[in-house]
């Protein structure tokens, strides 16, 4: 910096100097010009590569995008989607390495081309095609992953008969490999369930698939495994026929192994504009698996639903969902107060009666948690709270979950709301006022919201 200001300087010092000093021969002053804007030349163009340079190595970009802490997860799957599940802890993420970005940047390409049917098949590359065993065909696809450097893999064949049984024309068979397909973690299940939903349709935009073609799905058992062994929250035949043949089919699909739902957790939190289609053709499909129509909702306009993690460190202290009851009735919607629900699901309850209950809701608030995937639920233009503990400060899936499917998304720390009284109740009534103020331009007229004094 200081030779950079000294050759900034230097010409008004040579200009001093002709003035005050007695004159030197003309081609000495030319010359020490010279010398000087050549010095001064070479050391801005050192800096220039240097800055360059530094802009650009890893570093640079992860002070700009802090690197998340994941789980370690290791998920080796045998050729026939059975294998073992090595993860430890309870929470599985994708245990990668990440690439860091610019996150706005990416977050752009994220909801243009990774969430969108116009797009998400530049994220398949072809790695390998030509002709297998038996004169069969088959093609294998490379899948980029959102912001990391690991990929999945997908293949395609032609399928085989099942003895002297001909092929059914027009079907195809897409075998299911996730380790968390049977999972009773209704966030694990539901990342199995989008990669076998998905799949066929990126293969029917690639051409390998024709348009009109039915599809059965193959869901192996998992075999000696460490994860649940149960038949899992959702039920596979809401995406289609399930069978226990992997024969007879015109076209055998093999589906990824992991991916793109776990992208929404760990990585950037999504900018995006509107809710992309393919999101919202999935949401259809899940809302049809519970028979919910999806346009109409059965809703008081101002319900508050609380879902909670009784037991876990981290639920909401019993002072602190004292004093969540007391300020929802005095956050008023018309001179009405907001009605609080408690939802607390068990496996024992099924998944169509928890989405009809979370449907009601106008407003979801709970601790992080698999509970807040019911916000698959809401009515768009609903609000979504989370109540965030420091181990998942930087979580982004359900923040992205409840983006992509239209709602509003408001994050709180759990620690401020421990605060002591008068504080805590202070902190709550500027949240639930905020959310209210949303909810009152989601019905059929504004409300107005006030807050009731005490």
């Amino acid at each position: 910096l200081k030779v950079q200001l000294s050759c900034l300087m230097s010409p008004a010092i040579v200009v001093s100097r002709d003035l005050s000093e007695p004159s030197q021969p003309s081609q000495f002053r030319s010359r020490t010009k010279t010398v000087r804007y050549m010095l001064c030349g070479g050391f801005g163009l050192v800096g220039l590569v240097t800055f360059l340079a530094l802009y650009r190595l890893p570093w640079s970009n992860a002070a700009r995008l802090p690197d998340a802490e994941l789980p370690d997860a290791t998920v080796p799957l045998n050729n026939d989607g059975t294998g073992s599940d090595t993860r430890k802890g309870v929470l599985r993420g994708p245990s990668r390495q990440r690439i860091q970005r610019p996150w706005h940047r990416y977050s752009d390409r994220l909801c243009n081309d990774h969430w969108t049917w116009s797009g998400v098949t530049r994220f398949w590359t072809v790695v390998s095609s030509g002709d297998g065993p038996d004169d069969s065909k088959q093609i294998t696809w490379s899948i980029e992953r959102a912001n990391t450097s690991s990929k999945e893999s997908a293949s395609w064949s032609t399928g085989k008969a099942c003895g002297t049984s001909k092929i059914q024309k027009g079907t195809a068979l897409v075998v299911i490999q996730s380790p968390d397909r049977f999972s009773v973690n209704i966030w694990h299940q539901l990342t199995a369930i989008f990669e076998g939903w998905i799949t066929p349709r990126v293969l029917q935009l690639l051409k390998v698939l024709p348009p009109n073609i039915s599809v059965s799905y193959y869901v192996p058992a998992l075999g000696d495994s460490s994860v649940e062994k149960r038949s899992g929250i959702f039920d596979w035949q809401m995406l289609g026929p399930t069978t226990t043949q992997r024969c007879g089919f015109e076209h055998f699909v093999r589906a990824p192994g992991d991916g793109f739902l776990w992208d929404l957790a760990w990585d950037l939190p999504l900018c995006c504009a509107r809710a992309p289609e393919l999101w919202r053709d999935f949401q259809q499909v899940l809302y049809a698996g519970m028979g919910l129509k999806g346009d109409d909702q059965n809703s008081t306009g101002r319900s508050l639903c609380y879902v909670g993690r009784p037991g876990s460190d981290r639920e909401l202290s019993n002072s602190s969902l004292g004093a969540l009851k007391a300020v929802s009735e005095r956050v008023l919607l018309n001179n009405e107060p907001l009605i609080l629900r408690r939802l607390i699901f068990t496996r024992a309850i099924p998944i169509s009666v928890q989405a009809a209950r979370a449907h009601s809701c106008d407003i979801l608030m709970g601790p992080h948690g698999a509970g807040l995937v019911h916000a698959l639920w809401l009515y768009p233009g609903s609000v979504v709270i989370e109540i965030l503990d420091q181990e998942h400060h930087g979580a982004a899936y359900y923040r992205n979950l409840a983006h992509l499917s239209g709602l509003i998304y408001f994050k709180h720390s759990k620690a401020e709301l421990e605060h002591p009284e008068p504080m805590k109740s202070q902190m709550l009534e500027r949240l639930l006022v905020s959310a209210a103020e949303v909810i009152s331009n989601k019905a059929s007229s504004s409300l107005l919201v006030s807050v009731k004094q005490s």
